[in-house]
């Protein structure tokens, strides 16, 4: 209906129709215009600048994503109207932007999320650049401009054994050679990332007839290492049981892309020094130790052996045999004329043929004074061709 008479009409008819007052006006009522206000915040609670804003979603191992959640919020007093999010940039194609139940018109106060995942593809490591547009209908930001960067990396795990001696995945070998059940042999192995993305997930785990036998040992090993740095575990064989060849297989898991995990081979033989495995009077390992001698482990050769004993007393060594009839004709004691006091010191050292001899360990349960006053040792010595050097002084 139309007011003939403006002068009649008053001032909440004038507001009605949509007259805009002015501090001086008729009804000295002071009114503002209604805007929209376009605010965009990433993370949640951080504010964006428009034309200015970078989002690095940092490296990134190629054939992975990182996703990145963008809040758009109307902090004007109109409706925030048109909404919507392009891409642009020579790395776009590796930005998703995902709208789906994103509002397209919000209310003063209002908000909604939208999300822009980096997914780097191809081969090539690098930066990537792209940047995306808000469209809306705020006055002086519109579109609202967000520049994105990031980096497709790729980590390369990399292991020596030695240190400075590079594996191959899946052909690898490591020996660990000829081993007496009664000893181990060590290696360290060296992880190392060579790539420009973190290695990450490192474990190692063994499998294998004889894994059992191959000790892993992974304390302070790092299960994570960034682009250029390394770290050690190590792997001990320690066989035993029967004389033999031995081989199990180590699996260092990671996020390599086609090394993952990485495989090696791992070798020994054992050499029991308790078995006698060719029944001929020596340890399978004794014989190995002299087969430059003619011995072999796996063929009787008592005659040979016996021969051996035989000339071992003229060499100072004696059987487990002889060792009880052994008559030690020195003085074993030691006289300390300071204190008068006297010192008896007699010890035993054991070997089998061709090994490095050791002391025998004499603990007090094992040592005692018989009823005659006698020093009266016991030990026991279970390996073939055992030999004892009776040591005085």
């Amino acid at each position: 209906m139309l007011l003939k008479n403006p002068a009649h009409i008053s001032c909440i008819q004038r507001l009605i129709l949509g007259f805009l007052i002015t501090a001086h006006g008729l009804c000295g009522v002071v009114s503002a215009q209604l805007v929209p206000e376009i605010a965009v915040e990433q993370p949640a609670g951080i504010d964006l600048v428009d034309g200015t804003a970078s989002i690095n979603y940092g490296n990134v191992i190629l054939g992975a994503s990182s996703l990145r959640t963008f809040t758009i919020k109307n902090i004007g007093t109109a409706n925030l109207l048109n909404l919507a999010v392009s891409k642009t940039g020579t790395g776009s194609a590796q930005f998703t932007v995902v709208t789906t139940g994103m509002a397209t018109t919000l209310a003063p106060g209002a908000s909604t999320t939208f999300t822009v995942t980096f997914g780097p593809t191809g081969t090539a490591i690098g930066a990537r650049t792209a940047a995306i547009r808000i469209a809306n209908n705020d006055a002086n930001e519109n579109p609202f401009d967000i520049a994105l960067t990031g980096a497709g990396v790729v980590p390369e795990i990399a292991v020596e054994q030695p240190v400075g001696t590079s594996l191959v995945d899946g052909t690898a070998s490591i020996a660990y050679g000829n081993v007496a059940t009664d000893t181990s042999n060590s290696r360290t192995f060296t992880l190392k990332n060579l790539g420009s993305g973190d290695l990450t997930g490192l474990t190692v785990g063994k499998d294998g007839t004889a894994n059992a036998q191959f000790l892993v040992n992974t304390s302070g090993m790092l299960t994570t290492l960034p682009p250029g740095v390394s770290t050690t575990f190590t792997v001990t064989f320690t066989p035993a049981g029967a004389s033999g060849a031995r081989t199990a297989s180590l699996r260092i898991a990671s996020n390599d892309a086609n090394e993952n995990p990485f495989d090696i081979a791992l070798t020994g033989t054992a050499y029991s020094t308790v078995a006698d495995g060719d029944a001929d009077g020596m340890s399978d390992w004794g014989e190995f130790q002299l087969a430059a001698l003619g011995f072999n482990w796996q063929v009787s050769q008592p005659t040979l052996v016996a021969a051996l004993a035989n000339g071992a007393p003229a060499a100072g060594l004696y059987s487990a045999g002889q060792v009880q009839t052994l008559r030690v004709g020195a003085s074993l004691t030691q006289h300390d004329l300071a204190t008068q006091q006297f010192k008896l010191t007699v010890g035993l050292e054991k070997a089998t043929f061709g090994q490095n001899y050791s002391p025998v360990r004499l603990t007090t349960p094992a040592t005692s004074i018989t009823g005659a006053g006698n020093l009266e040792f016991r030990f026991s010595a279970p390996e073939p061709g055992a030999v004892f050097k009776v040591q005085a002084q």
